[in-house]
């Protein structure tokens, strides 16, 4: 410090001390009292060490130049703002952007990633006009940083305000063949829950215009086989005349619960006979009864053409075995099924017990 203060007193000195200025340039008239000012050696010290404070603090905390970087952040949230009485259709609005950041390293460093904000103001925008080249503004940042989001703009955006619609609710079935493929002796049916069988469609005058339908797509691979009613989730929506998704319309709610119910499938199949036994030696023997040992059977499968009764043939006294019995096999129709014993046939084998007494001779 004392070096600086003798430097700077001697180059004041060598400016603006009168009598060696004047000895210079052999100038006479000084003003005495500038004389005795700026050739006091007590008033040029401390000029000199003002000087030399200014200089030391100039030195220390003038900033060097900026190290200058660059910073990627992706994935920040876009926010939409739009009056809720209003609602926005064409381009897609990406949902989130990229950030580029430059500036000084240091600034960069003491950013924080959750402070950066991306916004789309549509609230000022005109009604019923496309609109082009509507600038994302990013927050959050300091003068210092320099944000360029990708992408910068956003186009092809109209606004509108909102309007609400009733539409009625069309099931509509994917991957139906798993259904169709259950086990023969289980049917099936589907139906929407009774509480979603209306839904309000919300959107522009223009876009629910072009809604036709409103459908809940269910995809059927996800179904349980086992009986009972099962229900799942469909989620809903809202096409034009070209069966193509209208996506700026908004359902409420945006899915429905669809029942699947899987029954049993079946028929009771009767069995009758007659009970005129022909060819009895009346003479000989008196009838006491004609039984059978199934009177009916449960069947599944393709029944459709199968009559709910089965009619067994006469039966002839002489058919009978010695305990009065007769077995008579019924063949089931192609595709029909029944259950025996827990086994699966296409056939059952139906026991006609004859009880009958000999007559006494008169």
């Amino acid at each position: 410090m004392e070096k600086i203060i003798d430097f700077l007193t001697n180059l004041l000195l060598a400016i603006v001390y009168p009598n060696r200025l004047l000895k210079l340039f052999r100038v006479k008239n000084l003003d005495q009292n500038s004389n005795k000012i700026l050739g006091n050696d007590k008033v040029l010290k401390v000029l000199a060490l003002a000087l030399a404070l200014i200089f030391v603090v100039n030195s220390r905390y003038t900033r060097g130049t900026p190290n200058e970087a660059t910073r990627t952040v992706e994935g920040i949230p876009l926010t939409t703002l739009l009056n809720e009485n209003y609602t926005h259709f064409g381009s897609p609005i990406p949902t989130q952007i990229t950030v580029v950041l430059s500036g000084d390293q240091t600034q960069l460093d003491l950013l924080s990633v959750n402070d950066v904000r991306a916004y789309l103001d549509l609230d000022r925008l005109e009604r019923g006009i496309e609109h082009r080249n509507i600038p994302i503004r990013i927050e959050g940042v300091s003068d210092q940083i320099n944000a360029t989001s990708t992408p910068s703009v956003v186009s092809g955006i109209y606004i509108a305000e909102v309007e609400e619609r009733l539409f009625r609710v069309a099931l509509a079935i994917n991957n139906r063949e798993t259904l169709d493929e259950l086990d023969s002796r289980y049917g099936y049916r589907t139906f929407l829950d009774p509480a979603y069988e209306y839904v309000i469609a919300k959107g522009p005058q223009v876009l629910l215009d072009d809604v036709v339908e409103v459908r809940a797509m269910f995809n059927a691979s996800q179904v349980r086989t086992e009986p009972g009613n099962h229900t799942y989730d469909a989620v809903l929506v809202a096409n034009n005349i070209s069966g193509h998704p209208i996506g700026a319309v908004e359902l409420t709610p945006a899915s429905v619960a669809v029942i699947v119910e899987i029954y049993e499938d079946v028929r009771t199949i009767y069995i009758e006979f007659d009970e005129n036994i022909s060819g009895v030696p009346r003479n000989q023997y008196d009838i006491i009864s004609v039984t059978a040992d199934i009177a009916e059977i449960q069947v599944w499968g393709d029944f459709d053409e199968m009559e709910d009764v089965i009619q067994l043939g006469r039966i002839r006294f002489a058919d009978l075995d010695a305990l009065g019995q007769l077995n008579e096999l019924i063949e089931l129709p192609p595709g029909v099924y029944t259950e025996v014993d827990g086994e699966i046939v296409t056939h059952i084998e139906i026991v006609i017990t004859v009880e009958f007494e000999t007559r006494s001779a008169s």
